[in-house]
């Protein structure tokens, strides 16, 4: 059976202090990165928030999500949207309303990640339309589904 001495306890005890030292200090300096991330997020929320304001929209800033904006408009205020902000992209598409065949519609700013502007329209009944409100009755109710080709 192997001794120890004091010393060999000693430099082990030295080791292992040494090696959670550095465990905490790669914890603490992945934690002081996520923190400056989302710093930048917020700062770059609260930009866009502000010019969004100015502009007379009214943002909404998440309190829980670093950076995360959205807006509510009218399909009239888009040029104005995309003069401020430069490119929008569609992001998705659900349904509003299914008897007044409205639908709402999410664009994202590409210079601004985490801005979301959402509208509603109107589903136009043209028949080259990707998308479509497809009705089925259930009785008592009618079920309504947006339905997109790809």
């Amino acid at each position: 059976m192997p001794s120890f001495t004091l010393a060999d306890c000693a430099a082990h005890l030295a080791d292992r202090v040494a090696s959670k030292r550095r465990r905490l200090q790669e914890e603490l300096d992945g934690l002081d990165a996520e923190a400056a991330k989302d710093q930048q997020g917020y700062d770059r929320a609260f930009l866009v928030g502000a010019m969004l304001a100015g502009e007379g929209f009214e943002p909404y800033v998440s309190r829980w999500s670093a950076g995360e904006v959205s807006v509510d408009v009218e399909m009239k205020d888009l040029p104005r949207l995309h003069a401020l902000l430069g490119r929008l992209k569609a992001v998705n598409k659900r349904l509003a309303n299914g008897k007044k065949n409205l639908i709402s519609v999410t664009l994202e700013a590409v210079d601004w990640p985490g801005l979301e502007i959402n509208y509603t329209k109107k589903l136009p009944k043209s028949e080259q339309q990707r998308c479509k409100i497809v009705r089925t009755k259930v009785k008592p109710r009618t079920e309504y589904q947006l339905v997109c080709e790809v």
